[in-house]
């Protein structure tokens, strides 16, 4: 009857196991692993572009080095991270840059050293305007484009060794009179106003070039549109004549020196304009 009793529980509690385990508890997935992408990205390249055309790709730093390429302004040139642990000076459009030689890479391939002052990063201002005939476009002074104004007259004031010119333009109810004379080996110069709707002189401009010791070239512009009015000038020393340089200088390299004018400065100045 024991015997009986214990095999009862025995299959009592082997049913009751089984049945704990018809739906048995499943074990949790792992989390999938993400891999990092090793790969990495390139940072991209230093853009460089020229504000000159023309610019010439040397094949090493110097500019008696072998021509490898050319660039015009506005191309885009890779900087390949190099550049001269020198400055030279040089002067481009009428202002001397002191600056390293860079290698750069154009869009096809060639590499080559450029010098530095002849290129700027996008954005920057940098360079000086290239002359356009007929357009006049002078720090202070301002842009005029004289090939879509009227030509009303010219005048000839030549005499001996002495050329002179004037020639008057119209627009609307503006005047620009431009004044151009050559006084031979002594000089050179022009001489620009700018008048407005009631006869009013609004600016004017003055290039000279004076033959001394040292030889001086200097520009001034008078702005009396502006309370009080100003007046800017700048000068630069020459040790050759202007006969020796290729081409002659027709601005000064350096940056205007500003003042202001007195009421009675401004009626001076507007006297001997």
């Amino acid at each position: 009857m024991l015997i009986r009793l214990r095999f009862s529980l025995f299959l009592l509690t082997a049913l009751l196991g089984s049945c704990g385990q018809d739906n048995p508890e499943q074990p949790t997935p792992p989390a999938p692993t993400i891999t990092p992408d090793s790969t990495e990205v390139a940072p991209a390249p230093t853009l460089l572009y020229p504000w000159v055309d023309n610019l010439n790709l040397r094949e090493a730093p110097k500019t008696s080095a072998t021509v490898v390429a050319k660039a015009n302004s506005g191309d885009a040139l890779i900087y390949l991270e190099e550049q001269t642990d020198f400055t030279e000076e040089i002067k481009l459009r009428g202002k001397t840059y002191d600056e390293p030689w860079v290698k750069v890479r154009t869009s096809e391939g060639q590499e080559g050293w450029v010098f530095a002052g002849a290129l700027k990063r996008e954005g920057e201002i940098k360079g000086t305007a290239k002359q356009i005939k007929g357009v006049i476009d002078i720090p202070h002074f301002g842009r005029h484009d004289l090939r879509v104004w009227s030509k009303e007259s010219t005048k000839d004031s030549s005499g001996g060794d002495a050329e002179a010119t004037t020639t008057i333009y119209s627009s609307g109810n503006w005047v620009m009179e431009v004044m151009t004379y050559d006084t031979g080996e002594y000089g050179y110069g022009k001489h620009y106003r700018l008048i407005g709707p009631d006869s009013e002189l609004l600016k004017a401009y003055n290039l000279e070039w004076i033959s001394d010791t040292p030889h001086l070239l200097k520009e001034t512009v008078w702005d009396f549109t502006t309370t009080p009015a100003r007046k800017f000038v700048r000068s630069e020393s020459f040790d050759q004549h202007f006969f020796q340089l290729k081409p002659r200088p027709e601005s000064v390299d350096g940056d205007f020196e500003e003042t202001t004018l007195s009421p009675e400065e401004v009626k001076k100045e507007q006297e001997y304009l």
